[in-house]
C-alpha cells in the first residue's frame, strides 16, 4: 500500500507561503492538492495532517519561529484557523480533511502526530481532534510516530511547544493505556 506522507504540516514547507495573504494561501494549498491527486492517484493512505499538535502551520512552535518561520507556512488561518466558523478550535485540520476528502475521495484519510501516547493529556487532545474528524466522517486512520526520544528522560530534543510542554511517562502502562484508548475509536 502506498502511503503519501503528508499534505499540511508546520515545517518543510515553501518559504515564498508563509508571507502569502490567506486567501492566496489557500489558492495554493488547492493547487498542491490537486497536484498531488493528478499525480498520485493510487493513493492507499494520505497523510493529510502531520503533527497537527506540536508543529501547527502557523509559526507558533520555537523551531519554527525566528529565522525559521517561513519554514512554518502561517497558513493556518487560510484555513480557517483554530476558531474559525466551526468553532472546534481545529477548524483549520477539519478543512484540511473536508479538501482532502474532495480532492481524494477514494483514499484512506490519516491523522498522524509525534509524542503522543507518552502523556494522557497529549492523548486526550488528539482524541479530541479525532472525534471531531469523525464527526464528519472524514478521518480513516490514526496514525502515531513512535520516535526513540519519547523514552528518553531529559533529552534537548524533544518538543517544547509553549502551553503544551513535553512530559513523557516512561511507564510502559501508560503507553499501553493511551495506546488502547487510540485503537477503541
Amino acid at each position: 500500500p502506498y502511503n503519501f506522507h503528508t499534505l499540511l504540516w508546520g515545517n518543510q514547507q515553501p518559504t515564498w507561503m508563509a508571507t502569502l495573504p490567506p486567501e492566496e494561501q489557500l489558492a495554493e494549498i488547492k493547487k498542491w492538492y490537486a497536484a498531488v491527486a493528478a499525480r498520485y492517484p493510487n493513493i492507499d493512505v494520505l497523510q493529510v495532517v502531520n503533527e497537527g499538535t506540536w508543529d501547527p502551520p502557523d509559526g507558533s512552535t520555537p523551531k519554527n519561529a525566528g529565522a525559521n518561520f517561513s519554514s512554518s507556512g502561517n497558513y493556518v488561518q487560510a484555513l480557517g484557523g483554530y476558531n474559525g466558523t466551526d468553532g472546534t478550535g481545529y477548524d483549520w485540520i477539519l478543512n484540511g480533511f473536508r479538501l482532502a476528502k474532495q480532492y481524494f475521495p477514494n483514499t484512506k484519510l490519516m491523522l498522524n502526530d509525534v509524542a503522543i501516547t507518552g502523556m494522557t493529556a497529549a492523548t486526550d487532545e488528539y482524541l479530541k481532534i479525532i472525534n471531531i474528524l469523525k464527526r464528519e466522517n472524514l478521518i480513516d486512520v490514526v496514525g502515531l510516530q513512535a520516535h526513540a526520544f519519547e523514552f528518553i528522560p531529559n533529552n534537548p530534543n524533544v518538543p517544547s511547544i509553549p502551553g503544551h510542554p513535553y512530559e513523557p511517562v516512561t511507564d510502559m502502562a501508560v503507553h499501553k493505556a493511551n495506546l488502547d484508548r487510540l485503537a477503541a475509536t
